[in-house]
């Protein structure tokens, strides 16, 4: 049986590597510190906003599975290729990065339509 994603292409497309960076975990450790989130914007403790202004339709459709959204974000802003909407071998990069999470195809097929109509991604 193989490894590979159903979702796999033969493209001109390839991830780029991830720099290892350590988790903060603890906030109070570094009091004068900002935090950057997933989108890019500061996490201040005055702007916090709930996990649907965050995700949106894809937290609403991963019946409101944060941990879920939060490893989707991730995945699909890691390994998203540049200019991959409209673009059949990158969205199918998209896809098997979404399939790494899933494990579904049919779960991948009914999420991805909501990945491209974000606009963040």
């Amino acid at each position: 049986m193989s490894d590979s994603s159903p979702f796999d292409s033969p493209g001109d497309v390839s991830p780029l590597p991830v720099a290892n960076v350590p988790a903060i975990t603890d906030a109070d450790d570094l009091p004068n510190a900002v935090f950057i989130g997933f989108t890019g914007t500061p996490l201040l403790k005055k702007d916090s906003q709930t996990s649907f202004e965050v995700f949106g339709a894809l937290f609403n459709n991963l019946k409101h599975d944060e941990g879920l959204a939060l490893r989707i974000d991730e995945v699909v802003r890691r390994r998203r290729p540049d200019g991959w909407r409209g673009v059949q071998a990158r969205e199918q990069v998209i896809k098997a990065a979404l399939y790494e999470v899933l494990k579904d195809v049919g779960e991948v097929e009914r999420i991805f339509p909501i990945i491209r109509a974000q606009r963040e991604y």
